[in-house]
């Protein structure tokens, strides 16, 4: 029994080992692919929280501040909302903060990114 048990051991490391090395190697490398999106995903949260936090009371400059991110930050902040497909602002899940231009004329809100949710206002 033990002879045979041996002999079934070398067959098997013969014929398998490398489809065995194989299937492994796939498991780890998704594995490791799985664990740094979530990294990744951590580290853009704590960004987006530390952006706002440093911005906190000061609504003028978080709105010039969210302008300068890009649509893909600016539609996961915390702070921020990307209004109209085309514009980065501060705001909230209620909309932008800011509601009329610099000359006074209410904006024209017809959807918004906050937090990679879209709301529409139609």
């Amino acid at each position: 029994m033990k002879i045979q048990l041996i002999k079934l051991i070398k067959i098997i490391k013969h014929k398998y080992l490398y489809i065995i090395l194989f299937v492994l190697f796939i498991i780890i490398g998704i594995y490791i692919i799985y664990n740094i999106s979530s990294i990744e995903e951590g580290l853009a949260n704590n960004l987006s929280i530390n952006f706002c936090k440093k911005y906190e009371g000061k609504t003028s400059d978080l709105d010039i501040a969210c302008n300068k991110l890009t649509t893909k930050n600016c539609k996961s902040s915390n702070c921020c909302v990307f209004v109209n497909n085309n514009k980065c602002s501060a705001g909230n899940s209620d909309g932008p903060t800011y509601k009329t231009d610099s000359d006074g004329n209410k904006i024209q809100i017809d959807n918004y990114y906050h937090q990679n949710k879209y709301f529409n206002n139609n």
